[in-house]
């Protein structure tokens, strides 16, 4: 619906994210920042802000943390639009641009504990 895509779409038109707390209860843990750390360190060298350039990063995070796409792709997406649905995370990031995708990936980490 109308509401449904305007609601999905607020994170892509505003400074910061607001957040659904079951998606950081499920998706912002202890567990998952060690992950979004590598992949905000792997994100911050990537000299081309673009679909092609990030999704190999996740994938090559995904990899070397020996965990599924999803442990990966859904902590970073909820990091950076507040909740589990998006396109796919490199469109994501690239749409979000990076100094929006990296400060509140930069704000995700902050709040775990």
């Amino acid at each position: 619906t109308l509401a449904d895509m305007a609601q999905t779409s607020r994170a892509y038109f505003s400074s910061g994210v607001v957040l659904d707390e079951k998606a950081v209860a499920k998706h912002l843990t202890a567990e998952t920042k060690p992950v979004l750390a590598l992949v905000r360190d792997r994100l911050g060298a990537v000299s081309s802000w673009s679909t092609a350039e990030l999704d190999p990063v996740i994938k090559a995070v995904s990899e070397q943390a020996n965990v599924g796409m999803g442990k990966v792709a859904q902590p970073v997406r909820v990091a950076v639009t507040g909740n589990t649905v998006s396109p796919g995370i490199g469109e994501t990031l690239e749409l979000m641009g990076r100094d929006e995708s990296l400060r509140r990936i930069d704000a995700a980490l902050g709040r775990i504990e």
